[in-house]
């Protein structure tokens, strides 16, 4: 049974309005009714007593006008217990300390605030719903962008699985502000084109815009913003350009990996073993074991052929040991790696394919004058000569093809420098916010959380400093937060979810009888009993 709340400590407060005289005769106004109710702060217990007043005049033309105190609203959204204090502390434990629910619990209970669990997660939306009307409306935006001189635009959408909402962030470099963020069942340009306008209509100018070339993106942004430097990330380009070479690469690593296990039994051989040769062999396969373990860092810096030319090193040093001393625990590590031999071929092929996307990378790094830079890369892109080899014919036209669509983009920073080359900033930025969700939650998965808080969230997290939150929400349009908060939980769609994944045939059958001709639709859920 549900524990009743109890009102017997609590502190009373009596509201009136600001003007207590009728404004037309100026006499004092008479108290028509008192509401009282109870609400919940981190002080304590309040007793809100509001004091309507009208005026009582006979002959005065305001006879009946009612007057409600102003105050209410700085303490408590309406029909809620908990106060506004309490709301902002939930929300900053939550997603910016990154505490659990039940320690947020825990904590509000040693401040002797009675709540419960659900009580804390339902709060914890109000919160988010809160902070999206707050920075949604917020006029300082405005004037901070005017102030850094207009807006350096950065997009991206991050899409948890296949068939799922994505979520838009655009974001401006210069700030860090998340300027719009919007879940969208489809990521078309006539999806995202009023997205952009939206920003536009703020009336900063934007200066430059930078993308990793998704073709809605692309469509919106030529077709909003036609006149504005648009930057490719340079980053998503070579990691795209560097694809089938990665691909081999790692291809390359996990066969030398199982060419070479062999080094553990002869490691067993000399563990318990104190001579030159145990202490020796071990040195050798603590090296093995460690160069094995290196994972690289694509698209510059191959796993595969640096594990080719390290396990080509130990084994010149353990030639040199053996020459300078006989040792069969050597010469059986010896062997174990002679047979990486056979894998030459396909260390060659790959050196010559690193060769090419280092090459497109110097160039990236070393350009100074756009036009003469884009000529540059298309020109090197499209001039791999025709080889015996089928896979380096393949690269060299998947390379071309590539720098041949990414190239008229990808040197806007030269013209305008407020914009960076890469988009890696967004990148981080969502990476941080899906690394804090899996902090406070332990779960690897991050979907559900991406498409139903995620937008609020990275408004939240794009602010650089705390506001005074019970000021802010004080001030907010009611109407505009619960029409935040219903987009949030989306309380009938979760509903219908869990109804389809509990009994799929109940809730088939039940759309279908909301849908006999003498009834109309009602989306009420059906019984599972």
């Amino acid at each position: 049974m549900r524990k009743v709340r109890g009102y017997q400590d609590y502190q009373e407060i009596d509201l009136y309005p600001q003007d207590r005289d009728c404004p037309d005769c100026g006499e004092p106004l008479a108290t028509r009714y008192r509401q009282s109710r109870y609400i919940v702060t981190l002080c304590g217990m309040l007793r809100l007593n509001k004091h309507v007043l009208n005026c009582q005049t006979p002959d005065c033309k305001q006879l009946g006008l009612t007057k409600r105190p102003e105050g209410e609203g700085a303490l408590v959204l309406p029909h809620y217990t908990f106060g506004l204090d309490v709301v902002a502390r939930i929300g900053e434990m939550r997603y910016r300390q990154h505490q659990t629910i039940e320690q947020i619990r825990s904590a509000l209970g040693q401040q002797q605030v009675s709540i419960s669990v659900k009580e804390v997660q339902l709060l914890s939306e109000v919160f988010l719903a809160l902070v999206e009307t707050v920075v949604k409306n917020d006029p300082e935006v405005v004037e901070q962008l005017r102030a850094q001189g207009g807006i350096v635009l950065a997009a991206d959408g991050i899409q948890p699985e296949k068939g799922n909402e994505t979520l838009w962030l655009f974001r401006d470099v210069l700030s860090g502000r998340v300027l719009a963020a919007r879940n969208l069942l489809s990521s078309g340009n006539q999806d995202l084109a009023p997205l952009v306008a939206e920003i536009k209509k703020i009336g900063v100018p934007i200066l430059g815009l930078i993308s990793d070339k998704q073709s809605s993106i692309c469509l919106a942004f030529e077709k909003e913003l036609p006149d504005v430097p648009h930057q490719l990330c340079q980053y998503h380009y070579l990691r795209d350009l560097a694809g089938p070479v990665c691909e081999a690469d790692r291809k390359l690593k996990k066969q030398l990996k199982q060419r070479v296990r062999g080094i553990r039994d002869v490691e067993r051989q000399v563990a318990q073993k104190q001579d030159d040769e145990a202490r020796m062999t071990r040195g050798y396969c603590l090296a093995l074991r460690e160069v094995l373990r290196n994972d690289g860092k694509y698209p510059l810096e191959p796993a595969g052929i640096t594990l080719f030319d390290k396990l080509l090193q130990i084994d010149a040093s353990l030639r040199r040991a053996i020459d300078r001393r006989a040792s069969v625990k050597l010469q059986r590590l010896r062997t174990i790696l002679q047979v990486i031999s056979s894998l030459t071929k396909d260390y060659v092929r790959l050196v010559i394919a690193w060769s090419w996307v280092h090459h497109l990378a110097h160039i990236l790094d070393h350009a100074e004058v756009r036009a003469v830079a884009e000529a540059k890369l298309v020109s090197y892109a499209t001039s791999f000569p025709q080889d015996d080899d089928p896979w380096l014919n393949e690269v060299a036209a998947h390379l071309g093809k590539l720098t041949k669509a990414f190239s008229p983009k990808l040197f806007a920073f030269l013209e305008e420098p407020l914009l960076p080359k890469t988009n890696n900033d967004l990148e981080v930025f969502i990476g941080q916010l899906k690394k804090d969700r899996r902090r406070v939650t332990g779960r690897k998965d991050t979907g559900a959380f991406i498409l139903r808080e995620g937008r609020a969230v990275a408004l939240l997290s794009s602010l650089h400093s705390e506001p005074s939150w019970q000021a802010a929400f004080a001030a907010i349009d009611i109407a505009h937060f619960q029409r935040s908060l219903a987009a949030l939980r989306c309380t009938e769609q979760r509903s219908q979810a869990w109804q389809v994944r509990r009994d799929l045939q109940v809730y088939l059958t039940h759309l279908e009888q909301q849908w006999e001709p003498s009834m109309g639709f009602n989306p009420a859920p059906p019984s599972f009993e």
